[in-house]
């Protein structure tokens, strides 16, 4: 509201109790995020919803949001398995693709990759395992 009162030309104050977004419902982690962990329950509703709100942050406010690489492993086979996190990732890039296309935005993060174990251990060569 504070955002959208100034967008209006008027003097806002933005006073927090403790640190910022700390009294925030449960779906925010003070992350922004993509949504690709819908996909995996099929909601694409929520999966475009989030990509959305990265959108807008990375717009209105990219001073306050940049990108964190995290490693995810894929072992085995079905829904944690390496074909299915592939297809998730490609997914997920359509979806940015078309969001983005359609609202008028540039997509947000750099792309997800898939990575076999030996180069992950390169990037974290505290990770242990024979995978």
């Amino acid at each position: 509201m504070a955002r959208d009162a100034a967008l209006r030309g008027l003097s806002t104050a933005l006073i927090e109790q403790a640190d910022f977004c700390s009294a925030t419902s449960h779906n925010s982690l003070k992350t922004i995020h993509g949504g690709i962990r819908y996909l995996q329950h099929l909601n694409f509703r929520r999966a475009i919803d989030s990509i959305r709100e990265q959108q807008i942050f990375l717009r209105t406010a990219p001073h306050l949001v940049q990108p964190l690489n995290f490693l995810m492993p894929a072992y085995g086979y079905g829904m944690r398995g390496p074909l299915a996190l592939g297809a998730g990732i490609g997914l997920f890039e359509l979806l940015n693709a078309l969001v983005s296309l359609r609202d008028g935005n540039r997509p947000g993060w750099p792309k997800g990759r898939l990575m076999r174990a030996a180069a992950c251990r390169a990037l974290a060569p505290a990770l242990t395992g024979t995978a």
